[in-house]
């Protein structure tokens, strides 16, 4: 009889930031996972809170580490830091996670060629969402990255993504001088700097609890427009990813049509609705699309001006050749709960 292979050492990260109002949700989950309890940790890295998160997160049986430099790559490279699992899982603290959620997404590493997987994110609407978060879903803004045809998952984000720690710490960790997007960036650097293949476990499913307001969704898609032009600037020259400034303009042109079409959709529906009675999130829909649209519009010009039309960007090498993590200073962590074979700090 062949013995059964012992499932990898998962160490999961969740940072966080005043997430009080959402990390219980994100917490219990990871507790009622069907993996085996002595084989993963879970580590919640606090970026400053100030609402009661710290508190609430004692309460579980987590290891709790302190990270003072602000910015999700910073806190990110401290769980990674404090780890002790073969395998390093990421979620976030508005996500809440299936209990088959660590099997599937480690499932794919029985393959020594993989060193990134990737999940699905499914939207969690509520039972009375916003018109904000009801169109988010129906939009699809946060889903996973899908391969492309030549193999490459060009963008997987840490809501739902794990790594070979080892990978990790070869890639240099995640670049503390991007903003946003270092989570696409490190998948990139993961797949085209050292050959580790991606891929997309389905069955690994976290659910991600929307923004609820309209600033909130400004300010989402204006970061995401921002971080797109930065990852423009890097991979650039790369053939996987060759652009250039005259590029993203005609595609920021394309978006300015858009937004046209958003507001004569308004209009349209503002003179249709009463004889239609299709209500106000019926006429308020084209206006969220173009919230969203010129938000992101607006991060991508802010983009392309920091990036000076695409010539600059943070650490543009970093993608050519591989380099040994720099030491850094110890982050301030706490002791988890005991009783949690291999894992005890």
């Amino acid at each position: 009889m062949r013995e059964t292979p012992e499932a990898p050492s998962v160490s999961v990260v969740v940072i966080v930031l005043n997430g009080a109002g959402s990390i219980r949700d994100c917490l219990d989950a990871l507790t009622r996972q069907d993996y085996p309890r002595d084989r993963y940790e879970v580590i919640v890295v606090d970026n400053g809170s100030n609402d009661g998160t710290v508190e609430l997160a004692r309460s579980y049986r987590v290891r709790l580490v302190h990270e003072r430099k602000r910015g999700y790559a910073p806190a990110r490279n401290a769980g990674v830091q404090a780890a002790a699992g073969e395998i390093i899982a990421f979620t976030d603290a508005d996500c809440f996670a299936e209990p088959d959620w660590l099997s599937e997404l480690t499932r794919p590493y029985g393959d020594p060629s993989v060193g990134i997987v990737g999940g699905t994110v499914r939207s969690y609407v509520p039972p009375a969402p916003t018109m904000v978060e009801a169109f988010i879903d129906r939009a699809g803004f946060t889903a996973q990255g899908a391969p492309r045809a030549d193999g490459l998952v060009p963008c997987l984000v840490t809501r739902n993504v794990s790594y070979r720690k080892t990978l990790l710490e070869r890639a240099g960790l995640f670049d503390e001088e991007l903003p946003t997007c270092e989570d696409v960036d490190m998948s990139r650097r993961v797949q085209l700097l050292l050959g580790a293949a991606a891929v997309v476990a389905p069955a690994a499913v976290v659910h991600h609890k929307h923004h609820d307001t309209w600033h909130k969704l400004a300010r989402f898609m204006r970061r995401d427009g921002y971080g797109e032009m930065l990852m423009a600037a890097r991979w650039k020259s790369h053939p996987a990813f060759q652009t250039s400034a005259a590029g993203e303009l005609r595609r920021l042109l394309r978006q300015y049509r858009a937004m046209l079409t958003y507001l004569l959709s308004f209009a349209y529906r503002c003179v249709r609705s009463p004889l239609d009675r299709k209500g106000l999130s019926h006429i308020a829909h084209p206006v969220l699309w173009l919230v969203a649209e010129s938000a992101n519009v607006e991060g991508k010009l802010e983009g392309l001006i920091a990036t000076r039309l695409l010539w600059h960007a943070p650490s543009p090498a970093l993608w050519s050749e591989s380099r040994i993590v720099p030491d850094r200073p110890a982050r301030r962590s706490e002791p988890g709960h005991a009783g949690v074979p291999g894992f005890e700090t």
